[in-house]
Order: structure tokens, then C-alpha cells, then sequence
């Protein structure tokens, strides 16, 4: 390594040194931050046409499985069926 190149390394350490020191820190990331960058994945939107074949392999994916609870009217059926 030339002399000139040492002491380009040697400096450009030193000022990295002094800059994780002294330096400036980076701004914490904020909930509006995280706001501004998430988005929601629309295919419509983003213009990305998926075939069935690659629907049928990520759609359990995609659903929601919720559970309701169950109307009076069937729960009363299955009570009087169990009488």
C-alpha cells in the first residue's frame, strides 16, 4: 500500500471515530414514521394481475378466519334438539 493511501485510511478512520463520538445521532423513528410507510398491498392499485392458480395457493393466506358467535334462534334449535 502507497504512503498516500495509509494515510487516507489512517484519517478517514480517525474521522470516523470522531464523528460515532461526537457526532450527530439519527432521529428515532416515530409512529408517524411507521405510519407514512405502511401501506396496503392492493394489486388493483399497484396494477399486478395474479392468476387462479396463484390465487389458490396464497388465498388462505389472504382470508380472515373469524368466529361469530352463534344467533339465538340456533342455539335455542339445538337446545330443544338435545331435550
Amino acid at each position: 500500500m502507497r504512503f498516500c493511501a495509509r494515510i487516507s485510511s489512517f484519517l478517514g478512520f480517525a474521522a470516523g471515530a470522531i464523528m460515532s463520538v461526537f457526532g450527530k445521532s439519527s432521529a428515532g423513528v416515530t409512529t408517524d414514521d411507521l405510519k407514512r410507510a405502511d401501506f396496503p398491498a392492493n394489486t388493483q392499485r399497484l396494477g399486478i394481475r395474479f392468476t387462479e392458480k396463484i390465487r389458490d395457493v396464497f388465498r388462505h393466506k389472504w382470508l380472515r378466519v373469524t368466529h361469530r358467535a352463534p344467533r339465538r334462534e340456533e342455539s335455542r334449535a339445538e337446545e330443544s334438539r338435545h331435550l
